[in-house]
């Protein structure tokens, strides 16, 4: 599987996830959190799907919030993702 392909699955994956968490995904929560995970994220911050804030309350938790490019490409593979757009 090429990297690109790599990449969109584990985007996928937390785009499925989404709906546990209001809408955006816990980074390494249901979804991720092994040492691949860092470059799946820096390749979809760079294609534009999400951008990432860090938890105030708990600086450990990082939250991944999708763009409008994101929840297009979310969309074009079966996962509607109810959000506000970031």
């Amino acid at each position: 599987m090429s990297d690109k392909q790599s990449t969109l699955v584990r985007f996928l994956e937390y785009a499925a996830d989404s709906p546990n968490w209001n809408g955006s995904a816990l980074v390494g929560g249901n979804v991720g959190g092994d040492p691949e995970d860092k470059g799946y994220i820096v390749n979809m911050k760079k294609r534009g799907w999400i951008v990432t804030e860090p938890d105030y309350d708990n600086p450990r938790n990082v939250w991944m919030h999708f763009t409008e490019e994101g929840r297009k490409v979310a969309a074009e593979n079966g996962i509607e993702i109810q959000a506000n757009i970031f």
